[in-house]
């Protein structure tokens, strides 16, 4: 804060060996059997914060990967801050992204995408596209949305139907899962179903006469599926998410080229 109000010039020396020293502590963590992978984040959203914040952010996660090279460092970013400290970066956590498949050079694309995933009752399949097709047409291996404690202010979903942690009448709180994470669910059947029948094709293409010519015909239409699929979901923010109609017949086409290429496998 003190950095974003232009208060201080840079972060304090003792700062950065407070944070090199907890990297360290974070990277053996992380090699102990049984433990989750760790990644390193600070200074999160530099796209709207201005200077000294932005060199200053740079020169954090510089310091880290020059003396803890082996954790991962993560980062929430716009893309054009994220191309300011692409260098320290491995694993950018995007959004505002007009093409995914423009990211190259990192680990790990994940994105997190804003009230844009549930903002109208006539927009809420943008949870599915964004972990359904998206994924499948672009490197995005995370999806972590931003907003699942409350509705967007012009939202007509209001908190009820984003709220995920419950207050219980007795202290405490208890999960509940809401549209987002229904949606979320219903749009990772729709990447398992693309990615079955990009495996089925692959396979089909290397047998006899019948499943070659399939495979043909099967890969034009996966072909036609990523070509009308922006890679974008802000694309879809800002020009209208796919109808659920049209996410209905997208799966049916899909489920029936793994039919037939199952079938040609017999």
């Amino acid at each position: 804060h003190l950095l974003r109000n232009k208060k201080i010039p840079e972060l304090p020396q003792r700062i950065l060996d407070e944070q090199v020293g907890m990297a360290r502590k974070i990277a053996e963590l992380g090699k102990l059997p049984g433990n989750p992978k760790f990644y390193y984040t600070a200074m999160d959203e530099a796209h709207c914060k201005g200077e000294p914040y932005w060199s200053e952010q740079i020169r954090l996660f510089r310091t880290i990967k020059e003396n803890v090279p082996e954790l991962m460092t993560f980062g929430s970013e716009s893309e054009r801050s994220y191309r300011r400290s692409a260098a320290y970066m491995d694993i950018p956590n995007l959004f505002e992204v007009p093409d995914f498949n423009r990211i190259t050079g990192v680990k790990e694309i994940w994105s997190y995408p804003n009230q844009a995933m549930l903002k109208t009752g006539a927009n809420n399949n943008a949870g599915r596209f964004c972990t359904g097709l998206l994924p499948s047409i672009t490197p995005l291996k995370g999806i972590l949305p931003w907003m699942v404690m409350h509705g967007h202010e012009n939202s007509t979903f209001r908190a009820d139907p984003w709220e995920m942690l419950v207050a219980r009448g007795l202290g405490g709180f208890h999960v509940i899962p809401r549209i987002v994470t229904v949606l979320g669910e219903v749009g990772l059947a729709d990447q398992r179903y693309f990615a079955t029948l990009r495996k089925l094709i692959a396979e089909a293409k290397e047998g006899s006469s019948a499943q070659r010519k399939e495979a043909a015909r099967q890969q034009a239409i996966l072909d036609m599926v990523v070509e009308g699929t922006r890679p974008s979901y802000m694309y879809y923010y800002n020009n209208g998410h796919f109808p659920a109609e049209t996410f209905c017949t997208l799966r049916e086409k899909l489920v029936d080229g793994i039919l037939r290429l199952q079938e040609l496998r017999k």
